[in-house]
């Protein structure tokens, strides 16, 4: 499931979300959320299927999606991130695709720990700084805070 997430992900990216094969997956994947309460299978799939969904014109207002959102906003620490499990730089810039109501007041504290964190040069993340301030950078445009 992990892989199918990232290759879900590439398919709305590169413009091929409408394709019957991927739209057939992401319905079982919808249906999948939605019964499992905004979690997909194990962690690291739930992530990346989270992101696939983020990144559709259709499924980024699925109430998969939407559950996704309540579960992360459960998640979310009063520092701003979700936990040692989640890439606090891959989960902020997911949720900047988005449009619910329960999306904002993360997004809120996970940007005031964004920039407590940005270091003298610029960047983000000692760990993938290219990576992870993309993410960042990205995520800030799409909020339309640059």
């Amino acid at each position: 499931m992990f892989l199918t997430g990232a290759a879900l992900f590439l398919a709305a990216i590169f413009g091929r979300g409408g394709d019957p094969n991927v739209l057939a997956i992401y319905r079982w994947l919808s249906a999948q959320g939605i019964k499992n309460k905004g979690r997909w299978f194990d962690g690291a799939s739930s992530h990346n299927i989270f992101r696939a969904m983020v990144v559709h014109p259709v499924y980024a207002k699925d109430k998969a999606t939407a559950l996704a959102v309540e579960y992360l906003a459960d998640l979310q620490t009063e520092t701003g991130g979700w936990g040692d499990d989640l890439s606090f730089y891959q989960t902020l810039n997911a949720l900047a695709h988005l449009d619910f109501p329960l999306v904002e007041p993360q997004l809120e504290r996970a940007f005031e720990r964004l920039w407590e964190k940005q270091d003298r040069g610029g960047t983000w993340s000692l760990s993938e700084p290219e990576w992870n301030t993309f993410l960042a950078i990205h995520a800030l445009k799409n909020k339309g805070l640059l």
